[in-house]
């Protein structure tokens, strides 16, 4: 598995200096947007301005959106629950929107890809593969 470092474009946008923007930079990547594109969208759904998104909020508009499938990882008694690591292995393919504690990230054909190098234990909750 291979991490990338990336911000996705951010640095060379209009919007260089914002803050709490793993989904702006998760929706850019997975979809192939620029950054200023998914910044639009994502603003458009309620995402506030270096403030992040409320997970309600991206929730909603990943659900309702029709360039998604939704994939639920929930905890089962007796069982390990899937981590970044175990999903970037086993959902090699496709572009995928990762959600996890506070955070959203990139695996793109099992590449796992943000601004930072993520905790690879963290806890996988919900996935969207591109359709």
């Amino acid at each position: 598995m291979e991490i990338v470092i990336t911000d996705a474009g951010r640095s060379k946008s209009k919007r260089s200096k914002q803050r709490g923007d793993c989904v702006v930079r998760t929706l850019a990547l997975v979809c192939g947007y620029d950054y200023d594109t998914a910044y639009d969208l994502m603003a458009k759904a309620g995402r506030k301005c270096s403030n992040g998104m409320s997970n309600a909020q991206m929730k909603k508009w990943l659900d309702n959106s029709d360039k998604f499938v939704k994939f639920s990882f929930p905890a089962i008694k007796g069982e390990k629950r899937m981590n970044l690591r175990n999903f970037a292995d086993k959902y090699n393919t496709g572009n995928w929107f990762v959600s996890m504690a506070g955070h959203v990230l990139a695996v793109i054909e099992g590449k796992v890809m943000d601004d930072f190098r993520p905790n690879l234990n963290m806890c996988v909750y919900t996935a969207w593969r591109r359709k």
